[in-house]
């Protein structure tokens, strides 16, 4: 029978002694009180308090247990296994055991050297007692000693031997010296060493030992299912089930959660350039650990981020699987039919910061997986994070010069590249009418943080550039031409906006986004330069030649006095 807590039952106890004394005083006189049928009815009284406190207790979940708890590494011997005795939930006077184990996989040894134990009748050189229960000056109060029994079996027998002479906090007198253990809530009495051959613990190598159906009638003491539980020193009333006793394993945890999933990005710390700030970005939905995939939206031009996760248990393992890149150029690295992306898995270790490289804007959504491996190393789980980049696409292409291409073929058959750049800026960070008005300057824009920059392709000038989504102005520009621009770009997400072809006119080698004397003047006294001299730059060669010849000279002076194009997007 177990007591919830008996400490919390000795009030209602003693409430119910005090009522049954006063009702006796009050309706007997004191010298007609029956001194022991009074004592007979307080103990009643307590006991059926102390049932009431153990009903929520089911009889399976009182039982002893040989718990596996530790397996210890010993130099130049086999490994030390330590299991430990435990009563859960299960009061008791004393309990008669009788097990077997497999001596190919463990046997009985020293309890401090883990040298194999052969006389199990010593069953403190491989059993060790909790201090409460058991003092070396009296060898008690609780006594435990072996029934020599068949190869490779343990009888076991615990009693209270002296008597207690006092009570502790799992050790009561119930009264009449019914001295017993509390079980409640689980209590370890002592534990256990066995030697182990194998690598990993196995509980299934122990088992209780039935009494056999040959045994004689001297053996009827034997306990017939291997245990028997004495509750309250009377023969009768024991515990017999084979339930009442079990072999178990804590050796190693099962424990794959981790606790926390932290997606960040260092940022610059203009107070304190020496302190980094990190910026934490949100998990969708928020973190708990039975839920295994999140996602992080980024509504941000960065090119990497930080994660970290935390373990429930120092004592597992994590490795993080990330897209896997080119070592020498950092690109994305696919599989043969070109469009999946490989993976590599790396270490990760326990609440420190690793570095991934997102996915580029427009591509797949950058997909983490965290695997954590229990302390047993079956025990596995897997937490995804996407990292979702919402984007919108705009797409061009550009010209350089009106007719230069065919110019160029047919004076030199040299094919003029439409390369050039297409930038986007946040609309209404630069006031782009400034540069016509001589209000701002380019000079100044190149101060501004731009958000993508993409170069044309040589062919045909087309881009293609992928932003996240809002309002942006778009630049197309080469040196030596005069810009293009394209101006509040609105766009959300999987939006598709093609601006079309746009023609950059040849001539404004000074970048002042007006063709003037200045350019001609420019380009006239670098007449004759070709690539290799010092004084040649690729922005007065309009026509790419190699050189610099009459022809970029003309080229100036047909667009003179033509501005920078900029245009609203509509």
């Amino acid at each position: 029978m177990k007591i919830k807590n008996i400490r919390k039952s000795k009030k209602a106890i003693t409430l119910v002694s005090c009522f049954i004394i006063s009702l006796l005083i009050n309706t007997i006189s004191i010298a007609t009180i029956n001194l022991p049928i009074l004592a007979k009815a307080i103990r009643i009284a307590e006991a059926e308090v102390e049932e009431k406190t153990d009903s929520t207790i089911k009889e399976e979940d009182k039982f002893l247990e040989l718990r596996a708890t530790e397996v210890k590494e010993v130099e130049g011997q086999n490994k030390q296994v330590i299991m430990e005795l435990w009563a859960n939930d299960v009061d008791f006077q004393g309990f008669d055991l009788r097990f077997t184990y497999d001596n190919t996989k463990v046997k009985p040894s020293n309890i401090d050297t883990n040298v194999e134990v052969t006389d199990l009748s010593n069953i403190l050189e491989y059993f060790k007692w909790e201090d409460e229960f058991y003092n070396p000056d009296i060898e008690g109060p609780l006594d435990a000693f072996v029934i020599p029994d068949k190869e490779n079996i343990v009888r076991m027998i615990v009693s209270f031997f002296p008597p207690a002479t006092s009570q502790s906090t799992h050790i009561v007198d119930k009264g009449d010296g019914q001295w017993t253990v509390l079980g409640s809530g689980g209590v370890k009495l002592g534990k256990m060493s066995f030697q182990m051959t194998e690598e990993e613990f196995d509980a299934s190598w122990f088992s209780l030992v039935k009494r056999e159906a040959d045994r004689t009638d001297d053996d009827d003491y034997v306990p017939e299912n291997g245990i028997e539980i004495n509750v309250d020193g009377n023969e009768t009333n024991t515990l017999k089930e084979s339930f009442r006793f079990r072999f178990t394993s804590q050796t190693s945890s099962k424990d794959a959660y981790l606790t926390g999933i932290t997606v960040s990005k260092e940022i610059e710390n203009e107070e304190e350039p020496s302190t980094p700030i990190y910026k934490e970005y949100d998990l969708t939905p928020s973190f708990d650990k039975e839920t295994k995939e999140y996602t992080v939206t980024l509504l941000e031009y960065i090119d990497d981020i930080d994660i970290k996760a935390k373990l429930s248990d120092s004592k597992s393992k994590m490795k993080i699987k990330v897209p896997k890149r080119n070592a020498e150029n950092g690109e994305l690295v696919y599989e043969d039919d070109g469009t999946t992306i490989s993976y590599e898995e790396k270490e990760l270790l326990d609440d420190t910061k690793v570095n991934v490289v997102l996915n580029e804007l427009g591509k797949q959504d950058t997909v983490i997986t965290i695997t954590v491996t229990a302390e047993d190393g079956k025990t596995t789980n897997e937490y995804v994070v996407t990292i979702h980049r919402p984007y919108g696409t705009i797409k061009g292409s550009i010209q350089l010069g009106a007719n230069l291409r065919e110019s160029m073929q047919g004076s030199y058959g040299h094919i003029v590249k439409y390369i050039a750049n297409a930038t986007i800026y946040n609309t209404g960070e630069f006031n782009w009418n400034g540069l016509i008005t001589k209000e701002t300057t380019m000079e100044e824009l190149d101060q501004i943080d731009y958000q993508v920059q993409v170069e044309s392709e040589e062919v045909n000038g087309e881009y293609t550039i992928y932003v996240i989504p809002g309002k942006y102005d778009l630049l197309l520009e080469r040196l030596g031409f005069l810009a293009n621009v394209v101006t509040e770009i609105e766009i959300n997400e999987n939006d598709e906006i093609n601006i079309g072809n746009k023609v950059l006119v040849e001539g404004d080698v000074n970048r002042s986004q007006m063709i003037d004397l200045d350019d001609v003047v420019s380009i006239v006294n670098r007449r004759g330069v070709a690539e290799g001299d010092d004084t040649y730059d690729i922005c007065y060669d309009l026509g790419q030649k190699g050189f610099i010849a009459l022809e970029d000279v003309i080229s100036a002076v047909n667009h003179r006095n033509e501005y920078i194009s900029i245009e609203k997007y509509e």
